[in-house]
């Protein structure tokens, strides 16, 4: 009996080390990115061991490599079911709900997995990207602090922690975490694009061009996300010295990278923005909406929405507005996105929108209220947002006019707007992090065509709520500075007050989330006007189509 005990040991203990090999097998050659002879592998394994989460983790990260992240995540959610105590599993999964904007869910399975492994570098690194994209830099710094603390070697820690200085223009700490890098890691090509992002930063573009060439001149050294950036950056120090048909081929050449970088996620991007463009356009009619309140509720505090095609001046206005102490700004905080994401939530299961808009009854409007407010006052810990006026700087909310006025009648809404040929040439010339309209913004007539789309739903939107709107033109706040900062703080029902014409003042203190980061911790500048001349001969006969009804309606 002893003999057969053992002899049933040896063999579980057999088993167990062939599939630990397989395990390892398979996790090779998704590293060598073999994605085709892991999936066979992967395959027989689950068929001999259905149960056994590492081979659901492991399909998971097969998707993942495949920028399929929705398939991905339902993967490691079964293998989070087998094994609920894994700490990888979690953090896998909020990777995939960071790739989808799940902010809640990504921040839930975060929190796990720290709470499993309080120590786990992975996890401590997602968090931070956690912050970053949902733009709480300054909480960025922590969870990458605590991962150098543990392994001083873990050197993408150096790159985002070094690109979150920069985006909080500190410079002098962006500085001691590079140099203490550069220590560790002498010609290290990883290092190459932060260190030419700071030589650019203290304006020392020759030095920053060579490091820069000599990235692009070496592609085998270097991933096409990487790659893509150098060319990102080179295009800018070209542009700024007015070689601008190089600057232009250097930001072709970017956005190629990124997007092959990415293909099936901007792929999936895509038919996502065009779905819910031609959702909105066939649902948001007078008839569907002719019973919606139009009057103000008196008992919630109302935000004010800061909208506009990205590129056209929303960033300037926002700090400008922020200045002022009795107003409160959020830096593209996808609170509305989120309200959208509790409809499923609010009649527990799939819904459709905006057609679900018509069911909404009072109870659920409150919740979504209620639900919008407890989201923006996270955002402000350190204050009461009920004795302060909102302004929700989000420029895509411009597709969301229909849900913001269901939830929020006659809410007030600034509406930036600039020369369609300068707001699509800025568009195409900026790095954007993945959301269903930015993956269209890799080339001038791609661009000018989500120009147009959301256009003509922002004209429908006009023309069905009539809503509380001001007009505000980039190029008049550039060159009327005061007299139009007064026209808005009017607008918003505020007083007067002189310190938001010295916002920048302010915003070298503060962290701005946005490819503006930079531009608007200076005073104003006006070489922004105008800038797509310098590229006109670039401008297609398609592209100017797209543009020109916009170019008419709004008097360029």
């Amino acid at each position: 009996m002893n003999n057969k005990k053992t002899s049933s040991s040896s063999e579980s203990s057999k088993n167990s080390d062939e599939s630990s090999l397989i395990v390892a097998k398979i996790e090779k050659l998704i590293k060598e990115n073999d994605i085709a002879a892991a999936a066979k592998i992967c395959k027989d394994f689950l068929v001999a061991n259905p149960k056994d989460s590492r081979g659901y983790n492991l399909v998971g990260k097969m998707l993942l490599a495949k920028n399929n992240p929705i398939q991905a995540l339902a993967n490691f959610n079964l293998a989070i079911e087998y094994s609920p105590e894994n700490a990888e599993y979690q953090t896998n999964a909020g990777n995939c709900c960071l790739l989808l904007n799940m902010q809640n869910d990504a921040h839930s399975y975060l929190e796990k997995s720290l709470n499993l492994e309080p120590h786990n570098t992975n996890t401590l690194y997602s968090i931070a990207r956690f912050y970053i994209n949902y733009q709480a830099l300054d909480k960025a710094i922590e969870p990458l602090e605590m991962i150098l603390k543990i392994d001083e070697k873990f050197i993408r820690a150096y790159e985002l922690l070094s690109d979150t200085y920069e985006r909080l223009n500190n410079i002098d700490s962006m500085t001691q975490t590079l140099a203490k890098a550069e220590l560790l890691f002498p010609s290290e090509p990883s290092l190459f694009l932060s260190n030419a992002r700071l030589k650019i930063r203290k304006k020392e573009y020759a030095a920053a061009e060579a490091m820069l060439r000599n990235i692009i001149n070496n592609p085998n050294s270097h991933n096409k996300w990487r790659l893509g950036s150098a060319y990102f950056e080179l295009g800018k120090i070209l542009d700024r010295s007015g070689k601008y048909d190089e600057a232009f081929a250097c930001y072709s050449s970017s956005q190629s990278l990124l997007r092959e970088a990415n293909q099936a996620m901007f792929e999936r991007l895509n038919v996502e923005f065009d779905s819910l463009i031609n959702s909105c356009k066939r649902w948001f009619i007078k008839k569907n909406v002719k019973d919606w309140p139009t009057q103000a509720y008196s008992d919630v505090n109302y935000p004010v929405f800061l909208i506009g095609f990205p590129r056209s001046g929303t960033t300037l206005a926002e700090q400008i507005l922020s200045a002022h102490n009795k107003i409160l700004t959020t830096q593209e905080a996808p609170i509305m996105d989120l309200c959208l994401k509790q409809l499923p939530l609010i009649f527990n299961k799939v819904v459709t929108y905006p057609d679900i808009l018509a069911k909404l009854n009072s109870n659920d409007i409150e919740k979504l209220q209620k639900f919008y407010l407890s989201e923006m006052a996270k955002l402000f810990p350190q204050q009461n947002i009920s004795k302060k006026l909102i302004v929700d700087k989000m420029p895509f909310n411009m597709l969301c006019i229909g849900m913001i006025y269901k939830l929020f009648p006659a809410a007030k809404i600034i509406m930036m707007i600039r020369d369609p040929r300068d707001a699509v040439l800025s568009c195409f010339m900026q790095t954007f992090n993945h959301t269903t309209a930015m993956s269209k913004m890799y080339s001038l007539e791609s661009t000018s065509a989500v120009y147009k789309q959301s256009f003509e739903l922002y004209n429908q939107y006009i023309d069905v709520f009539n809503p509380v709107i001001l007009e505000v033109k980039y190029e008049d706040l550039l060159d009327n500075t005061e007299k139009i900062s007064r026209e808005m703080t009017d607008f918003i029902g505020i007083e007067w007050d002189e310190s938001v014409l010295r916002y920048y003042d302010k915003d070298k203190q503060r962290a701005t989330t946005t490819p503006s980061y930079e531009a608007v911790t200076k005073p104003i500048y006006k070489s922004s006007s105008g800038r797509w001349k310098n590229y006109q001969q670039h401008f297609n006969s398609q592209t100017l189509s797209n543009l020109e009804p916009f170019i008419k309606q709004f008097g360029y």
